[in-house]
């Protein structure tokens, strides 16, 4: 399968799971950390099942590292928290 098209079905699924992450804490009326908790477990087992321990932590560690980047959660709120009057 060429890249691009792997790469479009990936976001396909990427987008579905976003989906039925959300209809879960809806169902279950679990917070969202509860949620993402039993998905991770889950996945990172199914990881290690279909590709192998070594890889799957391979690609869980490359995922740390991605992560390491990103702004921390204090810093995503403030950023989205509008301001409350002019400057």
């Amino acid at each position: 399968m060429p890249t691009q098209q792997r790469t479009d079905e990936a976001l396909r699924v990427a987008e579905m799971t976003r989906l039925a992450l959300l209809a879960m804490r809806q169902e279950t009326g679990s917070d969202l950390a509860i949620v993402l908790a039993g998905a991770h477990a889950e996945i990172a087992t199914a990881m290690a099942l279909a590709f192998g321990r070594e890889v799957a932590i391979q690609q869980c560690e490359a995922a740390a590292e991605r992560l390491r980047s990103l702004p921390g959660r204090d810093e995503l709120i403030f950023a989205a928290t509008p301001s409350a009057g002019r400057a």
